[in-house]
């Protein structure tokens, strides 16, 4: 699996699987939802998520061969507004733990998930005025 085709298969899940929530890509401007719809920015909007695929390790799988395994992260930061309670952030963890909780697609293995709530963040504009919880969930798959 190329790293191309990882970042396809990640995006194409969590898009397919996560409704009526937009979504911010690595290093894409505005964000998108399921259907396609785009918007500028994330200022207007009570909630979103965030994606970013983090690569790490990666070892030869057999001897002999250019067979490796690639260790990754898949971190999904979630954001509501400020001032609206935790339930609606937590609904949403709960549906990207679906997700991407110990589960196989493609080439993809994942292991369990974990969840860290941040809390509100100041100082920074981009997430402003919203509550953050962020889920991370290690996976490996498989190059040649």
């Amino acid at each position: 699996m190329t790293f191309q085709a990882e970042r396809l298969s990640i995006e194409k899940r969590l898009l397919d699987n996560l409704a009526d929530v937009y979504v911010q890509f690595d290093n894409v401007l505005g964000l998108v939802d399921q259907a396609g719809t785009s918007v500028d920015n994330e200022q207007n909007l009570s909630e979103f998520v965030r994606l970013t695929i983090l690569t790490n390790d990666s070892q030869q799988a057999e001897l002999g061969t250019k067979f490796t395994r690639q260790e990754v992260l898949i971190s999904v930061q979630v954001f509501v507004r400020t001032g609206t309670g935790t339930q609606r952030a937590r609904v949403l963890a709960e549906s990207i733990r679906t997700i991407f909780h110990i589960v196989q697609f493609d080439d993809i293995t994942t292991r369990a998930g974990t969840m860290t709530v941040i809390g509100e963040q100041a100082g920074t504009a981009d997430t402003d005025n919203f509550y953050q919880i962020n889920l991370d969930f290690p996976y490996h798959r498989h190059q040649s």
